[in-house]
């Protein structure tokens, strides 16, 4: 028994269904008389996809290119009423899976049908400055070199594809696209442990991100008032910094994705850029924190051209640029990590709004981070002089962790509970020279 789908249902796109109707009714004049053959109704619903087509006023050429890219996860055998001789619609044929897919080429015909003025007006719904393109909404696949690039495939984002669809939204999937995996953790913001000084730029953040709005009420604040807020966390590995990052999101219920720097950067000449373009324009408007681990790579002082023997430090140079300039127009927190900060461009160290160092806990938190991890089940040997081991070994939370779990391994291993000080040593000791 086929099941019936819910009228009322959120899960519904009827906008989306809508459109796809009047598409389908209308092919065969839109081949003959192009777009303006096509007059979706105005919609009226609270779908999704509703919502993106009246808050961006999208026309009916726009309406007709997501349809076109939605087609084949409705009713795929509708691309094949396009396949005629010669195949002047320039559909992709797989003859793997027998599906054919539309190309930018498909969607220029079908609005321009033999008008070559409305082609050549028509690219403009595939260029960067569109807002598909701005919002990566829909992109074109890779052409061999030197062909045009409208014969790539059009994809729609997944992101996107979901919520056009379903009504849901979904976090975004590892891709080269969105080269950044989503950080999550079931620690609280009382559970991060850094110094008073760390405790109190931290809620500054916070307060500053919370109370934008409010700020912008101040006529004389407004000016000054920016969307985004760009934060450099710096210190030892091991200190709390990604930790303090995730908890951030989560304490400001925002989603939080670590950059993956070395999917970013290409020893190719532009792609780092467009490897940047394509993160940037994935998250934009979403109100997503973005955290960039070991930032060094990517935000490194730029080379004097002029010194260089470097035939590509020009573009590497440009590559900072292009960040620099996506860094300081992104609407959202931006997080930059680093261990070296004295490494880092002095452009992108003037933007940040704030810079906080993370330090090895002072001693009063760093006994109580001992104590509060050591298992609950052991003890300390009598004798054990824990303040003259913290004294004498500073360690980060991380190190103090791994020497914990490590001398708890050997406490059991000798059927026993009673850690001793000689044994936690020896692991410290091999700890600080990892």
């Amino acid at each position: 028994m086929k099941k019936i789908i819910n009228p009322n249902s959120t899960m519904r796109p009827t906008g989306l269904l809508n459109d796809l109707d009047d598409f389908a009714s209308s092919l065969n004049e839109i081949q003959k008389n192009g777009i303006s053959a096509f007059d979706p109704k105005p919609l009226t619903g609270n779908g999704e996809y509703e919502l993106f087509v009246k808050s961006n006023e999208l026309n009916a050429a726009e309406r007709l290119l997501i349809v076109l890219c939605l087609i084949q996860y409705i009713e795929p055998e509708l691309y094949e009423k396009l396949i005629i001789n010669k195949n002047p619609y320039r559909l992709r044929e797989y003859e793997d899976t027998w599906m054919v897919l539309p190309t930018g080429e498909t969607f220029l015909k079908l609005v321009a049908a033999s008008s070559r003025e409305e082609k050549i007006a028509a690219h403009r719904y595939l260029e960067s400055n569109h807002l598909f393109y701005r919002k990566s909404v829909i992109s074109l696949g890779e052409v061999p070199e030197g062909m045009s690039p409208y014969f790539g495939v059009l994809k729609i984002n997944p992101a996107f594809k979901d919520l056009f669809l379903y009504n849901v939204h979904r976090s975004p999937r590892f891709s080269s696209e969105f080269p950044a995996n989503k950080l999550e953790t079931k620690f609280e913001w009382d559970d991060l442990m850094v110094n008073p000084s760390v405790a109190n730029k931290l809620n500054e953040v916070r307060l500053s991100l919370e109370h934008l709005q409010d700020l912008k009420k101040e006529a004389a604040l407004l000016k000054h008032a920016s969307d985004g807020y760009r934060c450099l966390f710096y210190g030892p590995s091991g200190t709390g910094k990604t930790l303090a990052a995730t908890l951030l999101g989560k304490s400001l219920q925002r989603e939080i994705y670590r950059v993956d720097l070395s999917a970013v950067i290409s020893k190719y000449v532009g792609e780092t850029s467009k490897n940047l373009g394509n993160l940037f324009n994935t998250a934009e408007d979403k109100n997503w924190v973005l955290f960039f681990d070991e930032g060094d790579a990517l935000f490194g002082k730029r080379i004097d051209t002029a010194q260089a023997a470097d035939k590509n430090a020009h573009h590497s140079n440009q590559d900072v640029a292009y960040l620099l300039q996506r860094i300081e127009g992104y609407r959202g927190l931006v997080i930059v990590n680093s261990n070296l900060p004295q490494n880092m461009d002095q452009a992108f160290s003037r933007r940040f709004e704030m810079a906080i160092k993370f330090d090895i806990l002072n001693a009063e938190l760093t006994k109580k981070f001992w104590l509060d991890n050591l298992p609950k089940a052991c003890q300390l040997a009598p004798g054990f002089n824990l303040d003259s081991l913290i004294a004498r070994y500073p360690l980060s939370p991380a190190q103090i962790k791994n020497v914990i779990i490590r001398t708890w391994l050997k406490t059991i291993s000798r059927s026993e509970t009673l850690i001793l000080q000689n044994e936690l040593e020896l692991c410290i000791k091999d700890e600080l020279i990892k």
